[in-house]
C-alpha cells in the first residue's frame, strides 16, 4: 500500500472511523502485502531454491503457533479473505506479528546453497507499526503500537512528552519510577476502570512524596490536585468526596492535569 496522500486527504476530508471488521480486513492486507515483499519469510517459512518448502519458525499453522504462545487459538492472517476476530484477537495478533517480522535477504554463500542474510531487525518493525498505526489510531478511541511490540490508548503529540519521556526527579523509588509505572498502567490496552484509577493513586503518592516542594512552586495548582485526590472517589473513605462523576471523562483529564504539574515543577526545579 502506498503511503502517498489522495485528493480527499489533501482537501482536508476526514477518514470515518474503523469498526471491528474493517480494521481486521485491514489488517489482513498489511500483511499479506509485507508477506509479499519477504517481511514474514523467516516467521511463515518460504521455498528454496530447488522449490522445497523450509518451514517457519512458526511451525506447521500459525494457528497452534498463538495455541502455544498465547494460550488459545487465533485464525490464520496469512491469506485470510474473511477475516472474523475479536477485538483481543486481532490486538494479540497485531502483537504476535510485530515480535516476528524480519525482513531478510536469499544469498548462496560461495556456493554452498542459500542462507539468510538477516536485514534490520528494528527497521522492520518500524516498517509494520508505521503501516498498523494509521488504521489503529482510527479504530475505537484511539490506539497506537508501541516500539516496545504493546498496544496503548493513543496518546495525542502534544502529550506523548508527558508520558513517554518524563522529566526525572531524581527520587527513583518514590518518584520517578511510580510516575513511569503509572503512566504505563493507565493507557495499557485492556485497562479497567480499576487499573486507571489504581494509576492516578499511584501519581498521587509520587506528588504526596514531593508536596512541600509543590506548594512552594504552585500552592493552588498543588491544592487542587490534592482535592481531586482526596474528594473524587480516589482515596480517603468519607463523606465529602463524589463518586457520580463520568471517569470516562474525568479520569484522562485527572491524569494530564497530573502529569503536566509535575512536569512543568520538576522543569522550574531544574533551571
Amino acid at each position: 500500500m502506498s503511503d502517498r496522500m489522495y485528493y480527499s486527504e489533501r482537501i482536508g476530508i476526514e477518514k470515518e472511523k474503523l469498526s471491528l471488521k474493517e480494521l481486521s480486513t485491514v489488517f489482513v492486507v498489511i500483511v499479506n502485502e509485507l508477506t509479499k515483499k519477504d517481511y514474514f519469510k523467516e516467521f511463515f517459512g518460504y521455498e528454496d531454491n530447488f522449490g522445497r518448502t523450509v518451514e517457519g519458525s512458526m511451525g506447521n499453522t500459525f494457528e497452534n503457533y498463538s495455541l502455544a504462545v498465547l494460550g488459545r487459538r487465533i485464525s490464520d492472517p496469512f491469506y485470510n479473505l474473511k477475516p472474523n476476530y475479536t477485538e483481543v484477537d486481532l490486538f494479540d495478533a497485531i502483537e504476535l506479528l510485530h515480535d516476528n517480522v524480519t525482513l531478510k535477504t536469499i544469498v548462496d554463500e560461495f556456493g554452498l546453497g542459500p542462507a539468510f542474510a538477516e536485514f534490520n531487525i528494528t527497521e522492520s518493525q518500524s516498517v509494520y507499526r508505521s503501516k498498523i498505526n494509521k488504521h489503529l489510531a482510527r479504530y475505537g478511541s484511539g490506539w497506537e503500537l508501541l516500539e516496545d511490540g504493546t498496544i496503548r490508548e493513543l496518546v495525542q503529540e502534544e502529550f506523548r512528552g508527558l508520558v513517554d519521556s518524563p522529566i526525572q526527579y531524581g527520587e527513583e523509588e518514590n518518584v520517578d519510577k511510580r510516575i513511569r509505572r503509572a503512566a504505563k498502567s493507565f493507557l495499557k490496552y485492556g485497562a479497567s476502570e480499576l487499573d486507571k484509577k489504581a494509576a492516578l493513586i499511584e501519581i498521587g503518592g509520587a506528588l504526596e512524596y514531593i508536596r512541600t516542594e509543590l506548594e512552594e512552586f504552585n500552592k493552588k495548582a498543588t491544592s487542587d490536585i490534592f482535592n481531586l485526590l482526596n474528594n473524587y472517589d480516589l482515596r480517603h473513605n468519607n463523606k465529602l468526596k463524589h463518586a457520580d462523576y463520568d471517569v470516562g471523562i474525568y479520569y484522562p483529564w485527572m491524569f494530564y492535569t497530573f502529569l503536566s504539574t509535575y512536569n512543568a515543577f520538576v522543569m522550574m526545579k531544574k533551571k
